[in-house]
Protein backbone atom coordinates (compact mmCIF):
# COMPACT_ATOMS: atom_id res chain seq x y z
CA UNK A 1 0.00 0.00 0.00
CA UNK A 2 1.45 3.19 -1.02
CA UNK A 3 1.49 6.16 1.40
CA UNK A 4 -0.88 8.21 -0.41
CA UNK A 5 -3.38 5.53 -0.09
CA UNK A 6 -2.59 5.10 3.71
CA UNK A 7 -2.85 9.03 4.00
CA UNK A 8 -6.46 8.96 2.34
CA UNK A 9 -7.31 5.65 4.10
CA UNK A 10 -6.29 7.82 7.53
CA UNK A 11 -8.32 11.00 6.49
CA UNK A 12 -11.10 8.84 5.58
CA UNK A 13 -11.27 6.85 8.79
CA UNK A 14 -10.87 9.99 10.76
CA UNK A 15 -13.94 11.71 8.65
CA UNK A 16 -15.84 8.49 10.08
CA UNK A 17 -14.62 9.09 13.79
CA UNK A 18 -15.60 12.84 13.28
CA UNK A 19 -19.30 12.48 14.76
CA UNK A 20 -18.31 10.53 17.49
CA UNK A 21 -15.64 12.75 18.45
CA UNK A 22 -17.79 15.76 18.00
CA UNK A 23 -20.40 14.55 20.20
CA UNK A 24 -18.47 12.71 23.16
CA UNK A 25 -16.52 16.64 23.22
CA UNK A 26 -20.53 18.45 23.03
CA UNK A 27 -21.21 15.99 26.03
CA UNK A 28 -18.08 16.46 28.16
CA UNK A 29 -19.20 20.10 27.62
CA UNK A 30 -22.55 19.53 28.93
CA UNK A 31 -21.35 17.21 31.64
CA UNK A 32 -18.87 19.94 32.79
CA UNK A 33 -21.28 22.42 33.00
CA UNK A 34 -23.57 20.62 35.19
CA UNK A 35 -21.17 19.23 37.65
CA UNK A 36 -21.97 19.55 41.37
CA UNK A 37 -20.36 18.26 44.59
CA UNK A 38 -20.71 14.49 43.32
CA UNK A 39 -18.38 12.01 41.70
CA UNK A 40 -20.94 11.29 38.71
CA UNK A 41 -19.60 14.09 36.76
CA UNK A 42 -16.32 12.64 36.95
CA UNK A 43 -17.21 9.29 36.07
CA UNK A 44 -19.17 10.87 33.07
CA UNK A 45 -16.13 12.63 31.72
CA UNK A 46 -13.78 9.86 32.33
CA UNK A 47 -15.97 8.19 29.97
CA UNK A 48 -16.44 10.22 27.78
CA UNK A 49 -12.78 10.86 27.21
CA UNK A 50 -12.39 6.69 27.53
CA UNK A 51 -14.26 6.71 24.54
CA UNK A 52 -13.04 9.26 22.47
CA UNK A 53 -9.07 7.95 23.08
CA UNK A 54 -10.93 4.49 21.98
CA UNK A 55 -11.85 5.80 18.62
CA UNK A 56 -8.32 7.36 18.07
CA UNK A 57 -6.71 4.41 19.20
CA UNK A 58 -8.65 2.20 16.86
CA UNK A 59 -8.46 4.66 13.47
CA UNK A 60 -4.45 5.42 14.04
CA UNK A 61 -3.68 1.71 15.03
CA UNK A 62 -5.18 0.33 12.09
CA UNK A 63 -3.15 2.80 10.09
CA UNK A 64 -0.02 2.12 11.59
CA UNK A 65 -0.79 -2.29 10.82
CA UNK A 66 -2.02 -1.26 7.54
CA UNK A 67 1.52 -0.44 6.70
CA UNK A 68 3.07 -3.77 7.75
CA UNK A 69 2.84 -6.68 4.75
CA UNK A 70 -0.50 -8.11 5.00
CA UNK A 71 -1.26 -5.83 7.56
CA UNK A 72 -5.44 -6.14 7.11
CA UNK A 73 -4.57 -10.08 8.61
CA UNK A 74 -3.51 -7.86 11.87
CA UNK A 75 -6.52 -5.65 12.09
CA UNK A 76 -8.11 -7.23 15.54
CA UNK A 77 -4.93 -5.46 16.82
CA UNK A 78 -5.76 -2.53 16.64
CA UNK A 79 -9.40 -3.16 17.18
CA UNK A 80 -8.78 -4.86 20.57
CA UNK A 81 -8.00 -2.07 22.26
CA UNK A 82 -10.09 0.42 21.18
CA UNK A 83 -12.75 -2.28 21.88
CA UNK A 84 -11.85 -2.18 25.33
CA UNK A 85 -11.35 1.39 25.63
CA UNK A 86 -14.89 1.81 24.06
CA UNK A 87 -16.63 -0.43 26.48
CA UNK A 88 -14.63 1.05 29.59
CA UNK A 89 -16.18 4.10 28.91
CA UNK A 90 -19.27 2.84 28.01
CA UNK A 91 -19.56 1.52 31.65
CA UNK A 92 -17.90 5.06 33.05
CA UNK A 93 -20.74 6.74 31.56
CA UNK A 94 -23.82 4.88 32.41
CA UNK A 95 -22.10 4.58 36.41
CA UNK A 96 -22.02 8.60 36.35
CA UNK A 97 -25.57 8.38 34.56
CA UNK A 98 -26.57 5.77 37.28
CA UNK A 99 -24.53 7.84 40.25
CA UNK A 100 -25.68 11.32 38.44
CA UNK A 101 -27.74 13.76 40.97
CA UNK A 102 -31.16 14.15 40.75
CA UNK A 103 -32.61 17.26 40.63
CA UNK A 104 -36.21 18.25 42.38
CA UNK A 105 -38.61 19.78 39.84
CA UNK A 106 -39.79 22.64 40.69
CA UNK A 107 -43.50 22.78 41.12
Amino acid sequence: MGLDHRLTFLLQQLAWDLPVLVITVAAGVVVVLRRDGGPWWKLALAGLVAIAAGQLVGTFGFFAVSGLDGGYRYSWVASLPALLLNLAGLGLLAAGAISGRRAPTPR
